[in-house]
């Protein structure tokens, strides 16, 4: 492939689905690796800080207490906005931006986005960017991502993980699986809809996903 194909290669927009607790570092570097074979360069879209920054949702010592506020700001985004699409409006905005300004003009970018959290969010994004979102979702054992988030959370505290820490782990991840309201988060009913989907448990490099479909 020579120069200018990959100039002509459209931006891809890889929306991730995952529940608290997963790492999704070596992913997102796999994606990078792969995606670099054909020519694209990668720009990360964090909803989180997204969210912290609109709301202007203050640091917190705690991780629990640091997620909570992330998830409580999500909930009074979507519940606030059209069909839920408030979370969703505030990742495209940043794209937006970070593209800057550019937006008939396509740049070999993968932009990877972490992560969506409500059916609303695929709903969008997909009408948005059509063919070129992809959405995939990342399996991780519920028993790890509560010890990552027991240790997380022990960690912000300056103490050894025990038992204390294991009840707030547990506490957000019941709540980042379904939320109480339908605008919530709502991991559990946003996962199946995704086009992918990664086994933690299985090597990243295996499962190749995205590239097939640009060969």
């Amino acid at each position: 492939m020579n120069e200018e194909d990959q100039k002509r290669r459209p931006d891809l927009y890889v929306g991730f689905v995952c529940a608290a607790g997963t790492d999704l570092t070596e992913i997102k570097a796999q994606f990078e690796a792969q995606l670099s074979v054909v020519g694209y360069s990668r720009k990360d879209v964090k909803v989180s800080q997204l969210i912290k920054s609109v709301l202007e949702i203050p640091d917190q010592d705690s991780e629990f207490e640091r997620m909570k506020a992330l998830m409580a700001g999500g909930d009074k985004l979507r519940r606030h906005s059209q069909s839920h699409q408030g979370v969703a409006s505030l990742t495209i905005s940043e794209i937006r931006r970070l593209r800057g300004g550019e937006d008939d003009l396509p740049s070999s970018t993968v932009y990877l986005i972490d992560s969506l959290k409500n059916p609303a969010e695929v709903e969008l994004l997909d009408r948005i960017y059509g063919r070129n979102f992809y959405t995939i979702s990342v399996y991780v054992p519920k028993e790890e991502r509560a010890e990552n988030l027991k240790n997380k959370i022990a960690k912000s505290l300056h103490e050894p993980p025990g038992d204390a820490h294991q009840v707030l782990a547990s506490e957000l991840i019941d709540e980042d699986e379904k939320g109480a309201e339908k605008a919530d988060q709502d991991v559990q009913g946003t996962f199946p809809l995704a086009d992918f989907f990664i086994n933690s448990k299985i090597d990243v490099k295996s499962q190749s996903l995205i590239q097939n479909y640009l060969a």
